[in-house]
């Protein structure tokens, strides 16, 4: 997916893209991507402090599901698949939009709009729907996985799919997936978008420029971005129609 990134990308800001912009364009990351979950605690907890009584933070769901993928779990589903879809709320998505403005990657002159246009470009590319919190994280994980390896998913014939399958079934047997209101996927699934779409440009424009130290210091920062969350990437190889499989 990170090497789709090209095909989406305007040819303006890719002729905008410099030196200089490639040394903002590190620190932003050094600065803003330490942890998709908690570099934005607050915000990534997706409605917490609005959720009902008793529901659970989007970001616990989506650590159990992390978690559960990492040990290998093949749980059946818990919930209907109807269950990772919501209904979009456009002041939600100008919000989270706007507190993205401090993190636009500068060095390419993409603003945060342009950014997310990209990313629902590439959605669409792969047949995956904006409004599905389970198509969203499969395309962030698959690009960090990517990232983190610096690997090329589409060596791997069926490799996204499977990663996709697999991903959704872990989504849907958490317990707390029920309980998540609309806006608290929509903003996870924002959030994970905006991750996705630093991570993948980033890589691209490094790959691209022969910035190899850039290169490597950003897949180690993505591999602890989602260590964190409970998968470690580097230990896993992707695997036609099955998706991530532990090493051997």
């Amino acid at each position: 997916m990170a090497a789709a990134i090209g095909c989406v990308l305007a040819a303006p800001a890719q002729a905008q893209f410099d030196a200089a912009g490639q040394a903002v364009l590190m620190h932003q990351h050094q600065v803003h991507t330490g942890n998709v979950l908690s570099a934005e605690q607050g915000a990534l907890n997706a409605g917490r402090g609005r959720a009902a009584p008793g529901a659970v933070a989007a970001s616990s769901v989506w650590s159990q599901s992390l978690t559960a993928l990492a040990r290998g779990a093949a749980s059946a589903a818990a919930a209907p698949d109807s269950a990772l879809r919501f209904r979009r709320d456009p002041a939600l998505s100008a919000r989270v939009q706007g507190e993205q403005a401090g993190v636009a990657l500068k060095g390419l002159s993409m603003t945060p709009a342009q950014m997310r246009e990209r990313f629902d470009a590439l959605l669409l590319r792969y047949g995956y729907a904006r409004d599905d919190l389970g198509d969203v994280a499969a395309a962030y994980l698959a690009m960090a996985w990517e990232v983190a390896n610096d690997r090329n998913a589409k060596d791997v014939p069926g490799g996204e799919a499977g990663l996709r399958k697999q991903l959704r079934r872990a989504l849907l047997a958490s317990p707390g997936l029920r309980t998540l209101s609309d806006a608290q996927k929509q903003e996870l699934a924002e959030r994970l978008a905006y991750a996705a779409m630093r991570h993948g440009v980033s890589y691209e424009v490094y790959r691209q420029t022969g910035a190899r130290q850039e290169l490597v210091s950003l897949g180690e920062r993505v591999r602890r971005e989602v260590d964190r969350q409970g998968l470690d990437l580097r230990r896993y190889e992707l695997v036609g129609g099955q998706g991530l499989s532990a090493r051997r």
